[in-house]
């Protein structure tokens, strides 16, 4: 029992110290680019990074220079074991900006909207680090709640101090959820706190809306639906479900105008599942090569004489990264430097991660049977 008390006394202390240390930083914004960028499980200050911590199912930060890991409660009686922990909340697309910790998370209850249809409601809430003076900034029906390992998909973005997310209706009449799904692009501004949905994506049954990143100006996503419900009931698998649903199923890649709210087909080349854009770019395979196209001059640049493998580019800050074949590439997006990347040892996967005007890599240890990427140590190119 002491050996516990006095761990836990330094995890209180040392979270202390960091949210001090928070308190006298001029800019521990996680996310300063001149860019939108996502935001994924992982999320960053100057000082560590707020993290899922598995083995213990809470929210831990990460302390660079000290190298340790403590939950995000600084309640003097938790010992961080039950639902009541604030490191321990069913948070997600959580971040911290200037000293603040925010997040999105579900509303344990449903809310009725008649005709005995209810639907869920996701809330933003803020609060400080570790967990005290929460506050509900602002809440809407439906949720958001695709969001993927760094550096590819994301459905939460931020610039400028704006969050830009994807919503989905989430709507039950007598239980049973309604196949036909609508999805939004919504924005929420930091400092004003207000809510704005921005415009509705697509409507329709099985349908789904991945964002494939943003430049300033516009959002852009990789859309699937139907015009009928396919009844699962019918077939003798998951696999003849979405197979059947592939058969009758429409795909569609749209962009948004972020002013106007304008939903349009988008005239990118070559664009697919794969596609990203960031760093207000977008890049794409030719049949001759790997390209990009700045989205604000529209000028095109060659980047390599080969396409890019399948799902084979991503970023973070402003570094690309290229899998060709076997061979893998840093490309410095401001520099337009390629040079190749050195092979990991087997089993290891590269992540990249953006830092507040900072790079910073590292390797993700993959448990193929839970299905847990974390990261296992990082450094600062």
């Amino acid at each position: 029992m002491r050996t516990y008390s006095k761990i836990k006394l330094i995890s209180i202390l040392a979270l202390f110290i960091f949210l001090i240390a928070c308190n006298k930083s001029e800019k521990v914004d996680v996310y300063k680019a001149e860019y939108p960028v996502g935001i994924y499980d992982y999320s960053f200050s100057e000082t560590g990074f707020l993290h899922k911590d598995f083995d213990n199912q809470w929210i831990a930060f990460f302390d660079f220079e000290k190298k340790t890991s403590m939950p995000i409660c600084t309640a003097a009686e938790c010992i961080h074991d039950n639902e009541n922990c604030n490191a321990k909340q069913d948070y997600f697309g959580y971040f911290i900006h200037g000293d603040k910790f925010y997040a999105f998370k579900q509303k344990d209850e449903m809310k009725s909207i008649g005709d005995n249809k209810t639907t869920t409601v996701t809330q933003i809430i803020k609060s400080d680090i570790g967990g005290t003076n929460m506050k509900v900034l602002t809440e809407f029906e439906g949720i958001n709640h695709n969001l993927c390992s760094a550096p590819r998909d994301s459905s939460v973005y931020i610039h400028n101090n704006v969050l830009y997310f994807t919503v989905e209706s989430s709507i039950s009449k007598n239980y049973v959820s309604d196949e036909k799904v609508s999805w939004s692009l919504m924005s929420f501004d930091l400092e004003s706190e207000k809510l704005t949905e921005i415009a509705e994506i697509i409507n329709g049954y099985h349908s789904r809306a991945v964002f494939l990143g943003m430049s300033e100006q516009k959002a852009y996503y990789h859309c699937t639906y139907t015009d009928e419900e396919v009844d699962y009931n019918s077939y003798k698998d998951v696999e003849d479900f979405l197979n059947a649903v592939d058969e009758v199923g429409e795909e569609t890649f749209l962009e948004i105008d972020l002013a106007t709210g304008e939903v349009s087909v988008t005239d990118l080349p070559n664009i697919e599942f794969s596609s990203r854009i960031f760093a207000n770019t977008y890049f794409y395979n030719d049949s001759d090569g790997f390209y990009s196209r700045n989205l604000i001059t529209d000028e095109v640049k060659k980047i390599y004489d080969e396409p890019a493998s399948e799902n084979g580019y991503y970023a973070t800050g402003d570094t690309l990264f290229i899998n060709v074949g076997d061979k893998s590439y840093m490309y410095d997006l401001k520099k337009e430097n390629l040079k190749e990347r050195q092979s990991l040892p087997e089993g290891k996967a590269f992540t990249p991660l953006w830092l507040s005007g900072k790079f910073y890599y590292g390797y993700s240890v993959v448990d193929h049977e839970g299905h847990i990427d974390y990261v296992e140590q990082s450094s600062l190119k």
